[in-house]
């Protein structure tokens, strides 16, 4: 699934993008990231994780889509140099996967 333009303000990057679901059904998405992160779809936020330190994923709650497209906006921020973050979505006919910058 192809998703993200990036943007870079500084130490925080806001990721945002139009993604396509092939069924109605709930969906989750998971975040990794070093320090803080925070995903929205459609403008509603599923998980804010703003805090420091070691790499880790958090999973969303599961949230209803419907077939068609939605769009996404990641805020994630970096104290150090290291600006690493992935965004994986799962749900009816997707199986667990990244979501990857075009």
């Amino acid at each position: 699934v192809k998703l993200f333009q990036l943007i870079k303000m500084s130490d925080l990057i806001v990721a945002t993008g139009r993604f396509t679901v092939p069924k109605n059904g709930n969906y989750q998405f998971s975040l990794g990231s070093f320090d803080g992160i925070s995903i929205s779809i459609d403008g509603k936020v599923l998980k804010s994780n703003w805090r420091e330190g070691d790499y880790r994923v958090v999973d969303t709650p599961p949230v209803y889509l419907r077939t068609g497209g939605h769009i996404a906006v990641v805020n994630m921020f970096q104290v150090s140099k290291n600006y690493r973050f992935s965004v994986k979505i799962k749900g009816p006919g997707i199986p667990k996967q990244f979501m990857k910058a075009n």
